[in-house]
């Protein structure tokens, strides 16, 4: 008799831990399709702007060593007209990326902090340059330094 308790027991946990394990993974997948499209522009005027690899040096660190880093980054435009202003001023933008670039030392590169500041700079250096139009944020798609 008491096997077939524990029997019954352990098939009852089994299929409770199926069920709630089922509908953890099932949950998810929506959820990370909603997380997904929560990073994708929201409006349907957000445009992405896809800037050419940056390969540029570094200020030289304490010991007067050189650095160089390699970025892919997106710029996320608040609408079409301003990918536009973006893609007509892309000589200025890539300068103006380049300047902030060369102006900063590799350890300002470490970490989530310094991520988000320089994403911060790129926004505010860009967005003053367009007469019109906004650089909502920056994505990095790669960054290499040596």
């Amino acid at each position: 008799m008491r096997r077939i308790i524990f029997v019954i027991i352990g098939i009852a946990i089994l299929v409770t831990a199926g069920f709630f394990g089922w509908r953890w993974f099932d949950g998810d997948e929506d959820s990370a399709k909603n997380d997904l499209a929560a990073d994708e522009p929201e409006e349907e005027g957000e445009q992405l702007y896809d800037l050419e690899p940056i390969v540029t040096d570094l200020l030289p660190r304490d010991g007067g060593e050189r650095s160089i880093v390699r970025v892919d980054m997106e710029l996320r435009c608040r609408d079409s007209e301003s990918l536009e202003r973006v893609t007509d001023h892309g000589v200025y933008v890539r300068d103006e990326i380049l300047g902030i670039l060369r102006g900063t030392h590799p350890e300002e590169l470490k970490g989530d902090s310094g991520m988000h500041e320089l994403r911060r700079r790129i926004v505010e250096r860009v967005n003053g340059i367009l007469a019109e139009g906004e650089i909502v944020d920056v994505y990095f798609t790669e960054m290499m330094v040596q």
